[in-house]
């Protein structure tokens, strides 16, 4: 189930800034499979919480640092799902160099991976802004990922990596996002 999120209009943050740091996506472009993976549960429904555009560079990197969870308004909502996946609208990592004459590009250090695992169980690679600082970055942010614990998928260090399969699982039922060609 994607509901819109009541507690935006409770927050007290202007809703542009919520919505720019955090946006719900309806459709899903992963080619995502669900399967149950023990017996029938009491509440058949599978909740799964499709984000998009997490970006947590600049202000909402800012507020990491500082302490502050800019996701904090969307905990409620997120734990009410099975499995939250997340579209990661930028690189975290600590080196490479910006690619030359790209108008917006995104870094963010990999302190705010411990928010990003707080409210989600994967996250999605496969944007605009993976290589926004190079090979060198994207290798890292692999690794940061990787030892966080989070699943991901839509990148890799190579087009193997890149396809292979993450599975999520939740109390009574586990996720894949299966390889396409």
């Amino acid at each position: 189930s994607i509901a819109l999120p009541v507690p935006l209009a409770r927050s007290g943050l202007p809703a542009m800034k919520l919505w720019r740091c955090l946006g719900l996506v309806l459709l899903c472009p992963w080619g995502l499979w669900a399967q149950s993976s023990a017996p029938a549960p009491t509440d058949p429904l599978v909740r799964i919480a499709l984000v998009g555009d997490v970006m947590l560079d600049q202000t909402p990197g800012r507020l990491i640092r500082k302490g502050v969870d800019p996701l904090r308004h969307f905990a409620s909502l997120l734990k009410q799902h099975d499995i939250r996946v997340a579209n990661l609208e930028t690189v975290v990592a600590t080196v490479g160099q910006a690619v030359p004459d790209k108008i917006y590009t995104f870094r963010a250090h990999p302190r705010v991976l411990s928010v990003v695992k707080r409210h989600f169980d994967a996250v999605s690679l496969a944007n605009n802004h993976t290589g926004d600082f190079g090979r060198q970055a994207l290798v890292q942010m692999l690794r940061e990922i990787d030892a966080s614990g989070l699943g991901r998928f839509g990148a890799g260090l190579d087009l193997q990596g890149d396809r292979k399969s993450t599975r999520l699982n939740s109390s009574h039922v586990a996720l894949s996002r299966m390889p396409s060609s």
